[in-house]
């Protein structure tokens, strides 16, 4: 039985090589009985235009399996499948090539799969594609599949349907198929397009199609520009222009060659073939066969019918055949432009550009601006010109004018030079040539122009033209000597008088460095008259809602004479109807100026109440500039004095004459500091200019004692005071030291609560919540606000009459050891040092609030390295001080890299209590002083040592890190009678170059029985730190346990470890409901770190849930997998939720600020809590989305809104307007308006009045938060 199976199956395959190579023979024939061939065979070793390189078919094998060759009618497409299967067919290969002509085998009846069936039973190749399928990779089957494109639109569908999926039914065959350029690729198959030949490829063609005949008049009429140049994109048509040369040399056209052909055609036809039957031929090129056809017949008739019914290829190919056999083709441009069919009609006016120029004009205005790419469009536009010109005025100036601007690109800049030269053109033409020049080549107009000659007047005026609208270097190609007589072409009636304009425009207001003669030559285009007209075109440029017009003149008035140039610029700034940005570019001009005159102007617009308050103060910046010269001296004096200036302005000059220390103003500056009636502003930067001027050695005297006065007078005023006291550490005069000593000792707030009783009668019996709401008088209402917006939240706000007093006299305090400090810097003496020291040292004794101690130690360590460090050691050595004193000792000790030795020697001193020296163990920790390492391992190895002591010991040893803590800590893990705590840390603290037999010694240890839970929690937390994958399986079993603290380390180091094998085991565990939820959190946790988003759905039930220490921690593992998700809007704009939610929900918004639309919508919600809103302001201080602006500003003018957040509001919008360079930007414009406003409160106009000041004038050239003094309300707080 199995021998009779054998045989059987040896007699099948027997006939199936027969049937193939049956089918190979009769391919093979038919491929030689092709007429196309039989007439020109050379033509199966042609090269073909491929994209990537020129070659026979046969590379298409080379560039994939399933392969698309597209090309247009009569590329060689069909030829390339011809190609490709004769070659297949003469090689060794033995599978079957299958040549399909979808047009002669396609049934509408059947399925393409039926069809493709019946096809290879037709072939004799019994066989299915199931069977093709299975022996491709064996025989490989080549499949060429042709004329897709001449099947009806329904079938097109179909067969583009089932040989799109082709490749998967049959992956190991090669596919080959062929498509018109006209339709999209489908994406299973590479395509390979054929492009047309370059003049290179279309010599070979015909050098290899007629090897004995001359070619080169053939080469010359097919060249672009020749008689016959429309035939060289199509390899069908040059194959024919070989089979007619030989016979009848040349055709006329495209008609004669065709008739040609066919005569050889039909003769060739009726001669008999060494072949009785071969089955149907290939016909190459049947589309542009059928389309020569059926244009034969349409021009027989006589009538065009409409050519839509066909594809657009065979759209384009009837219709350019169709010209070329009418006389009289314009009914075919009729039909064409009526069926909107431009690139039809693009087509056949290519033929022959010039016989239909009106034609191809309205063409090419027709695919404007975004027109095909096409070879026909490219070739209208290379004859646009041509056209124009043969157009005559049938089209004007505007038409002819956005032709070339649009076609610019194509057409070139020579080719429009060239227009601009050709004197037998209408200038009007040549003009708008020009301006398409000027379009095309600006920036190198001067090297194009500069190459040729003009011809005449009218080119030379073109040049001179596009060249002054063109750049700086084109502008300043006109002062060359080549351009002397260019000028006096513009003067020619043909030039029009706009552009005579434009051009001295342009010459006169760009910011160019252009020589005498072209300013001169450009002035005198102007017809009005030279003087006359330039200074009507600066003016009128001034206030030209252009910016770079205005700057232009601006730059023009530099020319001018002073007196005339500052007397426009006062006309412009002193009128209030000029829009403000002639304002800006006025003033932002008139800073330049060096004149006396301009400095006065300056002072004047100081006053000018229509000028935004920014602008001003701009004013008095530019003025300042120029100190120490003593016109602007005596200027800002007068404007600080001057009671019709706002006390912003006369705020900026005390601060501009304080910078400069204007010895000259003192007395003016002792006196307005001095009024109890200016304004706090003008007092306040009295005080600090006070403090400036004293430090001149003439002043000292005089402004320590106006100082001292304001301070004994007004003492209660802690905001005036605190500038007061700075002023008198800004001085540096050491007689200061005994002001502020009787400061420091007096009962201040006995003052404070005497000056607050006398402005504001009854404060002290009114509930802080109802102070804002106090009938006082403007200047102490503004004060009072001040103050109660100190701080970052509403609750650092005073709650209590008492606290407010505490908090006045920690600023006054606060401000006196600022001042100690400023006066040591300035003083070397040793002795004024130490008199410093002790007085810090008293504050200390009498600290009202631990922040306050805290500054006071940082300004005691900023004395001096080695004093700073001694003072502190001192502090830390005495037991008497409070315990928190020690510690904020160690904290500032720690901050200096200088004083580890300090430090080491209290961590030896056992008088210390432990907590200290643990504290100073730590610190050394983080300070990463190596020097600590013998102390420190000494003391973590004490048995009988303390435990807090030998715990932090054994932290600052894993802080350290080194490698030679590792031996010490080891000791205390294995040592089980040190207490279990300390045996934890030292295991979590072993350092990351922990060797491998310590490594397995841990396994080990993890594998006994019943360790301490602290023990275990360690360990298992070292282990997932050095990523031991060998421990896997312990943390498998310890993530299992039941204790919280030891599960949650568990798996916390097996996402530390990164082995996805163990996710199974993690969802278990995170779904596990009998578990303690902070282990089944911890377990997401680790899901989330192995795979990421995959598994965020488990957050959830935590999310969504009441515990919100789980909430948290569910949401900072939500934020750690996913930073943009979503879950943060929802949780901001759910009022229910934590505040302690809905505050790390705003830090998460932090940089997404094209979410910030919903810090927006807190922000204005007056219903919402406060420090949320406070929260969400600053961080829109840096957040970049559209609306942030407009959303601050209504926050700001809203009157319910409270003064805290009014104030972070104009903190964020300065910070916006830092960012931007432009020092009058148009936020500070509307922060000018805010200050003068008077719908606003008071206290608005103060902050913003402070903020602008700030920007404009800055005591160190930085800009500074004057709102309040945020370093000493914070730390009071």
């Amino acid at each position: 039985m199995i021998q009779r199976l054998t045989t059987n199956n040896v007699v099948l395959r027997f006939q199936q090589e027969r049937s193939m190579q049956r089918q190979r023979i009769a391919l093979k024939e038919r491929i030689r009985q092709e007429p196309a061939l039989r007439l020109l065979p050379l033509l199966l070793n042609l090269p073909l235009p491929f994209a990537e390189s020129n070659g026979h078919a046969d590379i298409l094998l080379k560039q994939g399996q399933h392969i698309i060759v597209q090309g247009g009618v009569g590329s060689g497409r069909s030829l390339a499948l011809l190609q490709l299967a004769w070659q297949w067919l003469t090689s060794k290969r033995r599978a079957p090539a299958v040549y399909i002509s979808l047009a002669g085998v396609d049934n509408a009846e059947h399925t393409p799969r039926e069809v493709l069936q019946q096809v290879l039973h037709e072939n004799g190749l019994e066989t299915s594609l199931a069977s093709i399928a299975a022996t491709a990779r064996e025989t490989g089957w080549l499949i060429l599949i042709d004329d897709w494109e001449v099947l009806p639109a329904d079938r097109r569908i179909v067969w583009a349907g089932f040989l799109s999926k082709l490749p998967r039914m049959l992956p190991n065959a090669q596919l080959v198929v062929v498509l018109p350029d006209d339709v999209e690729p489908w994406a299973t198959y590479q395509t390979v397009p054929l492009l047309p030949p370059d003049n290179g490829l279309l010599r070979t063609w015909l050098e290899h199609l007629l090897p004995e005949h001359n070619i080169d008049p053939l080469v010359q009429v097919l060249l672009p520009g020749g008689s016959l140049a429309m035939l060289r994109q199509r390899l069908f048509e040059v194959a024919l222009l070989a089979l007619v040369y030989p016979r009848h040399r040349l055709p006329a056209s495209r008609k004669q060659l065709y008739e040609w052909a066919f005569a050889i055609w039909e003769v060739h036809q009726r001669m008999p073939s060494d072949c009785d039957t071969v089955g149907d031929p290939f016909a190459l090129a049947l589309s542009l066969l059928r389309c020569y056809t059926l244009a034969s017949e349409v021009a027989t008739a006589g009538q065009i019918p409409p050519l839509i019914q066909h594809t657009a290829t065979l759209r384009i190919e009837i219709a350019r055949m169709l010209r070329g056999m009418l006389s009289n083709p314009a009914p075919l441009y009729g039909t064409l432009w009526d069926a909107n069919d431009a690139l039809t009609l693009a087509a056949c006016l290519a033929e022959q550009p010039q016989a239909a120029p009106l034609w191809g004009i309205r063409v090419l205005e027709a695919l404007a601006p975004n027109h095909a790419n096409t070879e026909s469009v490219a070739v209208l536009v290379r004859s646009l010109t041509d056209m124009l010109m043969a157009a005559g005025n049938t089209v004007d100036e505007e038409r002819a004018a956005a032709l070339l601007r649009d076609y610019a690109p194509e057409l070139g800049s020579g080719t429009l030079l060239s227009l601009v030269d050709r004197v037998q053109a209408r200038p009007t033409l040549r003009w708008a040539a020009g301006e398409a020049l000027l379009a095309l080549t600006r920036g190198r107009l001067h090297q194009l122009v500069m190459q040729t000659l003009p011809p005449d007047t009218l080119a030379r005026a073109i040049r001179y033209y596009v060249l002054a609208m063109g750049d700086a270097n084109d502008r300043a190609a006109l002062g060359r000597h080549e351009t002397a007589n260019w000028t006096a072409a513009m003067l020619d009636p043909q030039v029009s008088l706009e552009r005579r304009n434009q051009a001295a425009s342009a010459l006169l207001y760009n910011n160019d460095d252009l020589s005498e003669t072209s300013r001169t030559a450009a002035l005198a285009l102007l017809p009005e008259g030279r003087e006359h007209a330039t200074r009507q075109l600066i003016e009128t440029a001034c206030t030209d809602s252009e910016s770079s017009i205005r700057q232009s003149a601006m730059v023009a008035l530099h020319s001018q004479e002073p007196h005339r140039a500052l007397e426009l610029l006062q006309d412009r700034l002193s009128n209030p109807d000029t829009a403000w940005a002639a304002h800006h570019d006025a003033l932002a001009h008139l800073a330049g100026w060096p004149q006396a005159e301009a400095s006065v102007l300056l002072a004047r617009c100081t006053l000018f109440e229509h000028l935004p308050l920014a602008a001003r103060l701009h004013a008095v910046a530019a003025l300042a500039a120029r100190l120490p010269a003593r016109l602007e001296a005596v200027l800002l004096a007068r404007l600080a004095g001057s009671r019709s200036a706002v006390p912003a302005v006369r705020a900026a000059a005390l601060r501009a004459l304080g910078v400069a220390a204007v010895d000259m103003a003192l007395e003016d500056v002792r006196r307005l500091a001095t009024q109890p009636a200016a304004p706090l502003i003008v007092r306040e930067e009295a005080l600090d200019a006070l403090g400036r001027m004293g430090q001149h050695p003439g002043a000292g005297t005089a402004a320590l004692s106006t100082l001292q006065t304001i301070i004994k007078n007004e003492l209660g005023n802690t905001a005036l005071v605190c500038h007061a006291i700075a002023a008198v550490g800004t001085t540096g005069n050491p007689a200061a030291l005994k002001v502020l000593g009787v400061l420091l000792r007096a009962d201040l707030s006995r003052y404070v609560a005497r000056f607050w009783q006398t402005h504001a009668a009854g404060i002290e019996r009114t509930p802080v919540s109802d102070w804002p709401t106090l009938k006082l008088p403007p200047d102490i209402r503004t004060l009072l606000l001040s103050l109660l917006a100190t701080g970052i939240t509403d609750a650092d706000q005073p709650t209590s009459w008492s606290e407010f007093l505490t908090n006045q006299v920690s600023s006054l305090r606060l401000s006196i050891a600022d001042a100690l400090l400023a006066i040591a810097h300035h003083n070397t003496n040793a002795e004024l040092s130490q008199a410093v020291r002790a007085l810090l040292h008293e504050m200390l004794r009498n600290t009202l609030v631990s922040q306050e101690t805290e500054y006071i130690l940082s300004r005691l360590a900023q004395l001096g390295t080695q004093q700073g460090a001694n003072d502190l050691a001192l502090l830390l050595g005495n037991p008497d001080l409070d315990p928190l004193l020690h510690w904020q000792a160690i904290e500032q000790l720690g901050s200096s890299g200088a004083t580890a030795p300090v430090l080491l020697g209290f961590l030896t001193n056992e008088t210390l209590d432990s907590f200290t020296r643990g504290k100073i163990a730590y610190t050394l920790g983080q300070r990463g002083s190596l020097t600590a390492l013998p102390l420190l391992r000494q003391l973590a190895d004490q048995p009988d040592g303390d435990l807090y002591l030998r715990t932090q010991a054994v932290r600052a040893l894993g802080l350290l890190g080194d490698s030679a803590t590792e031996t010490t800590l080891l000791h205390i893990v294995s040592n089980p009678n040190a207490p279990a705590p300390l045996r934890g840390a030292a295991a979590e603290a072993l350092p990351d170059t922990l060797h491998e037999q310590s490594q397995q010694w841990l396994r080990e240890l993890l594998r006994q029985e019943r360790q301490p839970a602290a023990l275990v929690v360690g360990v298992l937390r070292v282990l997932g730190r050095l990523r031991d994958r060998e421990a896997l399986g312990i943390l498998l079993h310890y993530a299992q346990n039941t204790q919280p603290a030891i599960a949650t380390a568990a798996l916390e180091a097996l996402a530390g470890v990164g082995d996805e094998s163990v996710i199974p085991m993690l969802l278990q565990l995170a779904q596990d409901i009998r578990l303690d939820s902070t282990i089944r959190l911890q377990a997401v946790r680790a899901l989330l770190d192995l795979r990421g988003r995959e598994h965020v759905g488990l957050l959830r039930t935590y999310l969504e849930g009441n515990v919100l220490s789980l909430q948290l921690r569910a949401f900072e593992s939500l934020l750690h997998v996913q930073p943009t998700t979503d879950y943060p809007l929802a949780i901001l704009t759910t009022r229910a939720a934590a505040l302690a939610l809905r505050t790390r929900a705003i830090e998460a918004l932090t940089d997404r600020h094209e979410r910030h639309s919903a810090l927006h919508t807190l922000l204005q919600d007056q219903n919402d809590d406060l420090h949320l809103r406070v929260a969400a302001a600053r961080v829109l201080a840096t957040s970049s989305h559209p609306h942030t602006l407009n959303i601050l500003e209504q926050c700001i003018t809203a009157p319910e809104t409270p003064f805290l957040l009014v104030r972070e509001c104009l903190v964020a919008l300065a910070a916006h307007a830092h960012l931007i360079e432009e020092p009058l930007n148009s936020i500070y414009l509307s922060l000018s308006e805010l200050a003068t406003d008077a719908t606003h409160a008071p206290i608005i106009h103060d902050w913003v009045a402070r903020i602008l000041l700030n920007e404009s004038i800055s005591h160190t050239g930085q800009p500074v938060d004057n709102l309040a003094d945020r370093e000493h309300a914070d730390t009071v707080q």
